[in-house]
C-alpha cells in the first residue's frame, strides 16, 4: 500500500486492518486543503482531507455549547446534530470570534440518518451575533443542496442573497454535502464567503466587534466547525 499527498513527506504507514491505516507525515510549508490518496492496487483519492493551517484551531466540544428548545447533541467535537427530525434545534457556542485578528470559521452539513433532507428549507442553519448587542452580521443556510445554492445575507445586505456555488452535477442530496466545505474568512479586516477553497462572495459591510455563533437545525446536522485563528 502506499499513500501520497501533495501536502506533506509520508514517512510510515501503520496498516492496521482493511478499515484503519494509520499515516504519519510531515507536513508542509504551504497552507491549504490537500488531497490523499491511497493506492493498495486501486488508486482512491479524497479530496481536501488534510486541512494545514498556520495557526491555532478550535473544535467546540459539549461544555462550551449552550442548547434550548430540543438539545442537540453535541458529543462529537466539532459537530451539531439533530436528535428529533424536523424539530428546532438550539445551540450557542461560547467561544468568541476575534475581530482584531485574521481567521477561518469552517463547517460541512450533513444529512441526519433520522429522515429525509428535502430541498426546501424555510430556515437559516448558522447565524453569526455582534458579541455586544447580539444583533445578527453573517447568516447561512442551503436552499437546494442538488443544485447548491447558498443563501446568506450580512450588514450590507438585509434580505436574503443567493449565491450558486458552481459544482459538478450531483446525483443526490448526500453526494452534494459531501462535496463541499464552506468557510467565512476575516483577512485584513474583510470577510469572504469560500466554498472548497474557493471565494464566491466578498463582503463590503464588515462589522468591527467580536462575534459568537449560533445554530438552529431541523433536518440536517452541522459537522466539522472549526475555527482557526491565523498565525
Amino acid at each position: 500500500m502506499t499513500v501520497s499527498t501533495a501536502g506533506g513527506t509520508v514517512n510510515y504507514i501503520t496498516f492496521n486492518n482493511d478499515n484503519d491505516v494509520d499515516v504519519n507525515i510531515t507536513t508542509g510549508a504551504t497552507e491549504g486543503s490537500f488531497s490523499v490518496t491511497i493506492d493498495n492496487g486501486i488508486s482512491k483519492t479524497f479530496d481536501s482531507v488534510l486541512l494545514i493551517i498556520l495557526g491555532t484551531v478550535y473544535k467546540p466540544v459539549t461544555a462550551e455549547w449552550t442548547k434550548s428548545i430540543v438539545e442537540p447533541n453535541t458529543d462529537t467535537s466539532g459537530n451539531v446534530e439533530i436528535i428529533n427530525y424536523n424539530s428546532s434545534h438550539y445551540a450557542i457556542w461560547n467561544k468568541e470570534f476575534d475581530i482584531l485578528k485574521d481567521f477561518h470559521f469552517e463547517w460541512q452539513w450533513k444529512r441526519s440518518p433520522l429522515g429525509e433532507l428535502a430541498s426546501t428549507f424555510g430556515i437559516i442553519q448558522i447565524t453569526l451575533h455582534s458579541v455586544l448587542d447580539d444583533s445578527v452580521k453573517f447568516s447561512f443556510g442551503l436552499r437546494d443542496p442538488i443544485a447548491y445554492h447558498f443563501t446568506g445575507s450580512n450588514l450590507d445586505s438585509y434580505s436574503a442573497t443567493e449565491v450558486y456555488i458552481g459544482s459538478p452535477s450531483f446525483n443526490t442530496i448526500d453526494d452534494a454535502l459531501a462535496y463541499y466545505k464552506f468557510s467565512l474568512r476575516h483577512l485584513n479586516g474583510v470577510f469572504y464567503f469560500y466554498a472548497n477553497g474557493l471565494v464566491k462572495r466578498t463582503f463590503t459591510n464588515n462589522p468591527s466587534e467580536n462575534l459568537k455563533l449560533k445554530v438552529v437545525l431541523k433536518k440536517q446536522n452541522l459537522v466539522d466547525i472549526k475555527y482557526i485563528e491565523l498565525a
